[in-house]
């Protein structure tokens, strides 16, 4: 048996973008997340740049040195640990640069990683909980108050209707 594909069919590059924190949608032909303003960290979070935490509160000096030296114990990229000891002793020594250090550290996309095109989790608010996820929030909310057919029951209980459920949530 054969299968039809009946709707619209193409071979270019379409990519979209959806920013997990606003539902923001963002399209292009060819585009990367970089092109259309979007950020991806290693857990696979898509938000806007302008989302971004600041790299001043969330990635102190302190933070920055701990995170370089893990990296280099255990990188299997030496294009990149060079440079990494290259910052990590100017940051231990001259206070002067460290802003600048850290700034350009956390500029780059693919910070921690090894040309996998995936960005770091230090500043995003996903990663970094100061944005909880919807979908997270229900993960958290079923494992506190036991399994999901216990709260079943308990919205049933509550709400003869969905219409009634939905005028009560809504408010």
């Amino acid at each position: 048996m054969s299968k039809y594909k009946l709707d619209f069919v193409t071979n270019s590059s379409s990519t979209c973008y959806v920013c997990e924190i606003t539902g923001e949608r963002e399209s292009g032909m060819d585009a990367d997340a970089e092109d259309l303003g979007f950020y991806l960290c290693s857990n696979g979070h898509e938000y806007l740049e302008k989302y971004r935490l600041d790299h001043k509160k969330f990635f102190p000096k302190e933070k920055a040195i701990e995170f370089l030296e893990e990296i280099i114990k255990e990188s299997k990229c030496t294009d990149k640990t060079g440079r990494y000891k290259e910052y990590l002793e100017k940051l231990k020594i001259d206070n002067e640069f460290a802003d600048e250090i850290i700034g350009d550290l956390t500029e780059e996309r693919s910070f921690g990683r090894c040309s996998d095109g995936d960005g770091s989790t230090i500043l995003c608010p996903i990663c970094q909980m100061e944005y909880i996820r919807d979908k997270d929030m229900l993960k958290f909310f079923l494992k506190l108050n036991g399994k999901r057919e216990d709260v079943v029951k308990l919205m049933k209980a509550q709400y003869p209707t969905y219409e009634d459920m939905r005028r009560d949530l809504d408010g």
